[in-house]
């Protein structure tokens, strides 16, 4: 379809629409047909807009336009063209002269008043339904190659397996959670690493950021390892899951994974830098401004079985620094374990930054772990319907046996709401244990 041809039967049909507004008003005898004509003239005008608008988009190239439409359009423009001839005034310049606009008489007919408006409205519309029909062909392949992506499930923030885990308890964690934002803005530094040992809340900390990325529109992936449980305790599928997840985020990302899928139909089967270059770091690459910011959070990294495939994902992280085509960060947790924190002491300093948990000012997290108390006790006791409960001391005296560790706190609450017994009942068989000096979680592990 030779855009040419619309483009000369816009402007005709224009020109056509300013002669017949000349005629509207000189001629008084041959209202109803003028109106007629004007009404015909400015649809077809408005159609042909369409198909203009229509060449000139970014599916152009996919535009199935049949012959009959070609032909349709081929003849329109020789139609507007005789009807513009007829109907110009300033053919007739000398009589106009003389005698002004009334000496227009109105040249048409009723049967000459019809153009090929509809029947090429008509053609249009099947030609779009073609176009939708190709995009949702194009959707269905683009899915078929995803699956053949082995991903590991439950591997999202998002997950079904972790739908009942929690989220920080609000006005927790709050420093914290502002320097992650802050960071996830610019990625001056493209990685984030928190680090601290069991218990000190790095897991619900991870889900907390993910979901927060998640509402902001800028989270790209999540992978929370988890030793031991199928895929999640190993990297086989580390890649494939972050390029599934990815593709799912940006159509334009899927589009691009795709063609990567296409172009290296065994890339599953490859090595993970391979997977990562192609799957990852090439289609980011190829965004160019269109996703401002992307993160990606990757929790209890040590939790991965294999301490070769850590070493090598770091790596491959580290090489993501400069990235063109979009601002990229991945937020990383885990615990300080010697290899991890050789690996990291190995980057150079422009690339990560670090923050320990158990460098947080104590009277920080005693704040947080009091809140926590406070909220997820009270939660237990309106349940119950259990007024005035617990009291002042007895949050005190929990914060105290926590001694920094949120894990304590969480498995209190648990332990204390259980719903087969009383609740306050519960509370003072963990204070007594406190009282007598007990190790705190004796009672708690049974």
């Amino acid at each position: 379809m030779d855009p040419g041809t619309i483009l000369a039967i816009l402007e005709l049909s224009a020109t056509t629409l300013s002669c017949i507004g000349k005629y509207y008003v000189g001629v008084k005898n041959a209202r109803a047909d003028i109106q007629r004509l004007s009404n015909e003239v400015e649809g077809f005008h408005d159609v042909l807009q369409k198909v203009q608008e229509l060449v000139q988009s970014s599916q152009a190239t996919r535009l199935p336009i049949s012959t009959s439409f070609t032909n349709v359009a081929k003849q329109s423009l020789l139609d507007i063209t005789a009807l513009e001839k007829r109907l110009n005034p300033s053919k007739k310049r000398r009589i106009m002269k003389r005698v002004g606009v009334r000496a227009l008489a109105w040249p048409l007919r009723a049967k000459s008043l019809a153009l090929n408006a509809d029947q090429t409205s008509l053609l249009i519309g099947i030609d779009a339904n073609v176009i939708n029909l190709t995009q949702n062909q194009d959707l269905a392949e683009q899915n078929r190659q995803l699956a053949t992506l082995p991903c590991a499930v439950g591997a999202s923030f998002d997950s079904y397996f972790r739908q009942h885990e929690s989220q920080c308890v609000p006005n927790t964690r709050v420093d914290l959670l502002n320097r992650l934002q802050k960071w996830s803005t610019d990625h001056e530094r493209c990685i984030f690493w928190l680090n601290g040992m069991a218990g000190t809340g790095k897991f619900t900390i991870a889900r907390t950021v993910a979901h927060i990325f998640y509402e902001q529109r800028s989270l790209g992936a999540s992978f929370f390892f988890s030793r031991g449980v199928g895929d999640l305790g190993h990297a086989a599928h580390f890649v494939c899951t972050i390029a599934h997840q990815l593709a799912d985020a940006s159509p334009l990302l899927k589009r691009y994974i795709c063609e990567a899928i296409t172009k290296h139909h065994n890339i599953a089967m490859q090595g993970l830098r391979n997977q990562w270059k192609e799957l990852v770091v090439q289609p980011l690459s190829r965004l160019n401004g269109q996703w401002p910011t992307l993160s990606l959070v990757i929790d209890a990294l040590d939790e991965c079985e294999n301490q070769e495939d850590v070493k090598l994902i770091l790596q491959l992280f580290v090489e993501t620094k400069g990235l063109a085509g979009v601002n990229f960060g991945i937020f990383v947790t885990s615990r300080p374990e010697t290899p991890i924190r050789l690996d990291f002491r190995e980057m150079p300093d422009i690339v990560h930054q670090d923050l320990v948990l158990q460098d947080i000012p104590r009277p920080v997290v005693e704040h947080d772990i009091t809140v926590f108390l406070q909220y997820q006790l009270y939660q237990i006791g309106s349940k119950r319907d259990i007024q005035g409960w617990p009291d002042e001391t007895s949050i005190k005296l929990l914060v105290q046996a926590s001694d920094c560790l949120f894990i304590y706190a969480a498995t209190v609450c648990r332990f204390v709401g259980d719903p087969h017994w009383s609740p306050e009942q519960r509370l003072h068989l963990i204070l007594q244990s406190e009282a007598r000096g007990s190790r705190p979680t004796a009672k708690l592990d049974e």
